[in-house]
């Protein structure tokens, strides 16, 4: 697996707390074939320019998946963006503290979002950052098929680990979550 940060203890510890993960990979989540439309969570806690390339997933969902549900987990600033989007089924908000420019800006607590996905019963998630964070979020929350990156370590977080295409661009690695 190839991490992407730049300093060498960074990726030294990713890669420890990856060999680790196959622990975490016995106590995942299992869960049969739901009957049913199905639900999907899209996670894009960061940036509006990142939330802008994930916000036509739902389209392509809703067009391959008929019936199907779509939920997109983004920060405040994201859900003005996907506020009018008609593929986009419900908008769960949160200002994770990690992407916060001041400190206290975070909305709600991790425990509270984290009951919030469970509640919402999703048969899969698409994290298309990457992030070990967003990764073990939507484990904890018992989603049963896990699609992403983990470049930041935590891909075992994932049921559906995907190769990071080294100098594509973010777009196309949003793309190839689907």
């Amino acid at each position: 697996m190839r991490y992407l940060f730049r300093k060498r203890i960074l990726r030294a510890a990713a890669a420890l707390l990856d060999a680790t993960g196959l622990l975490w990979k016995l106590a995942s989540p299992r869960r049969g074939k739901n009957k049913g439309p199905r639900r999907f969570l899209v996670v894009r806690l960061d940036h509006l320019g990142d939330v802008l390339f994930a916000s036509a997933i739902p389209q392509l969902l809703k067009e391959n998946e008929a019936g199907c549900r779509v939920s997109f987990l983004t920060s405040s600033a994201g859900a003005a963006l996907l506020q009018n989007n008609p593929f986009v089924d419900e908008v769960l908000v949160y200002d994770a503290p990690w992407f916060a420019r001041k400190k206290g800006q975070a909305s709600g607590t991790l425990l509270t979002l984290l009951r919030k996905i469970k509640s919402g019963k999703f048969d899969a998630a698409l994290c298309p950052r990457g992030d070990i964070r967003e990764n073990w979020l939507v484990w904890a929350a018992g989603i049963f098929e896990r699609v992403g990156y983990g470049v930041t370590g935590g891909g075992f977080f994932l049921s559906h680990p995907l190769a990071y295409r080294s100098g594509a661009h973010e777009r196309e690695h949003t793309l190839d979550v689907l």
